[in-house]
């Protein structure tokens, strides 16, 4: 495995590490739900569309500390239309919208704009991913973010599975006031057929770390049916 293949695994496990050891110092844990279902049809020149639809859950607030509380929380739905185009075999152009609905009917909307590539290196599978958005919401100030997110996926011998290991650092701007979050995702696909997976695992994510002298932490358990039609 290439050079950079070892770094992108080490950056990874370092933003494992990393995080959970700011846990002591974290003011407050959460704990939540992210089941999804995503369709994906491929389309004539290299184009193809997804829809996925998302619902996310909260089970628990101050978790892994003394004054845990178990109070489930229905938070919002996320309805999410993306365009791919595949430039090359590596590189992808992408660009969508979502449409998030409140557990009170408010709306958000938000514009998705990416720049992804691909690479397999021996059985490996590594991604890279730069993705702006911006959000709108009555009330509420505009949110951009820039967000960059690397992948490896390593496949279990003789097992339709793959462990993936990834990393995603998001740069948050709202007027004129910068915030940082990091998130360490270990997860595993399952291949059900060559037209269906399923993805599940772990998507903790440590926010305002510039904000707060403290971050807050949020372990999302995650899973995702995807079908492509």
């Amino acid at each position: 495995m290439p050079i950079n293949s070892y770094f992108k695994i080490a950056i990874a496990i370092f933003s494992l590490f990393f995080s959970l050891k700011l846990k002591a110092q974290t003011s407050n844990f959460e704990l939540g739900l992210l089941p999804s279902i995503r369709f994906e049809k491929k389309l004539l020149n290299n184009w193809k569309i997804n829809f996925n639809t998302e619902f996310r859950q909260n089970l628990a607030t101050n978790f892994l500390t003394e004054n845990n509380n178990f109070d489930y929380n229905y938070i919002h739905t996320d309805y999410t239309f993306i365009a791919t185009k595949q430039k090359s075999n590596k590189i992808s152009f992408a660009g969508g919208y979502v449409l998030r609905v409140e557990n009170n009917n408010t709306l958000m909307h938000r514009f998705i704009f990416q720049i992804k590539s691909k690479s397999k290196v021996s059985y490996n599978i590594l991604s890279n991913r730069l993705r702006f958005d911006a959000s709108f919401q009555n009330n509420y100030l505009p949110i951009k973010r820039l967000r960059y997110k690397f992948r490896i996926s390593i496949p279990i011998n003789k097992l339709k599975v793959y462990f993936n290991l990834g990393a995603e650092y998001v740069n948050i701007f709202s007027n004129k006031n910068f915030d940082l979050e990091i998130r360490t995702i270990p997860s595993f696909t399952f291949k059900v057929k060559d037209s269906q997976s399923i993805n599940f695992g772990l998507d903790y994510r440590l926010n305002s770390f510039i904000k707060n002298e403290t971050p807050e932490g949020i372990f999302w358990l995650f899973l995702k049916y995807n079908i492509s039609l």
